[in-house]
């Protein structure tokens, strides 16, 4: 009897360390999901890259006081897109224009419709976003050009106007995506005591798809590896597409490999 009254008591003592530890557990507060730098997937703004160059070129507008100093340069915007895909916590990165082109950007920005989240193991996740902005006035030269012509009013609208193609996330995500490619590479002993280099000309369409990709220079005689990076390199997601005159155009541009 008095060894079953033993057992009772370090039952009822084991059953309440087990409530107390839940309890603890259950009052813990609860960790905000990480917001990732690069995803599997990336957001991607509705319709694409190329909508997203119609949209700012189409909304925004270029701020009184810098038309009228006649100020031109650009913008980079840092932020990040939620599990539903909402816009979040714009913040500038850099700022070359001033003259109110940074409201103007946070403002387009906040204003932005919901785009598709990234993914990361198939389930959707916060990604940060880095996006630049140039602010470009039209049919009037800018002062810093040194013009003494005053901009008209019909130069209110700022032009997206960005000569070169950029990938999504800009240059931070491009070399995230470098070093995946490279993380397929197996060098032979040989390699290893030399660092490699593989430069490729890529070229884009007007819509920042990689159409062509070529090999103008490189120290390697290993032809396996080469094939991965040009292969890494025509799945690669659409890019920003180089834009002329608030047109987008076919572009290339020189990607470098060292490893």
């Amino acid at each position: 009897m008095k060894k079953l009254f033993l057992i009772f008591i370090f039952s009822c003592i084991g059953f309440v360390m087990k409530a107390q530890t839940s309890t603890a557990v259950d009052s813990l507060p609860l960790r905000e999901p990480e917001i990732f730098d690069r995803a599997e997937v990336m957001p991607t703004f509705p319709g694409g890259v190329a909508e997203l160059m119609k949209y700012l070129s189409k909304n925004i507008r270029y701020p009184k006081v810098a038309r009228e100093n006649g100020l031109e340069g650009k913008v980079i915007v840092k932020f990040y897109i939620d599990i539903d895909g909402s816009v979040k916590e714009p913040e500038i990165l850099k700022d070359n224009v001033g003259g109110g082109a940074a409201e103007e950007s946070i403002r387009v920005i906040d204003s932005m419709p919901n785009w598709t989240p990234g993914l990361q193991k198939g389930i959707p996740v916060k990604v940060f976003y880095v996006l630049p902005i140039t602010f470009k006035l039209t049919g009037v030269k800018s002062k810093k050009n040194n013009s003494d012509d005053a901009p008209s009013s019909e130069n209110s609208i700022a032009i997206f106007s960005k000569m070169e193609p950029m990938f999504p996330g800009g240059n931070v995500q491009l070399e995230f995506y470098k070093q995946d490619i490279l993380s397929k590479i197996k060098k032979s002993p040989k390699e290893e005591a030399q660092k490699s280099r593989v430069e490729v000309m890529v070229t884009f369409n007007d819509l920042g798809k990689v159409e062509n990709v070529i090999v103008i220079n490189d120290n390697t005689d290993n032809l396996q590896n080469i094939n991965i990076i040009l292969d890494g390199i025509k799945a690669m997601p659409n890019w920003y597409p180089a834009m002329k005159n608030g047109n987008t155009v076919m572009s290339q541009k020189i990607l470098i490999f060292e490893y």
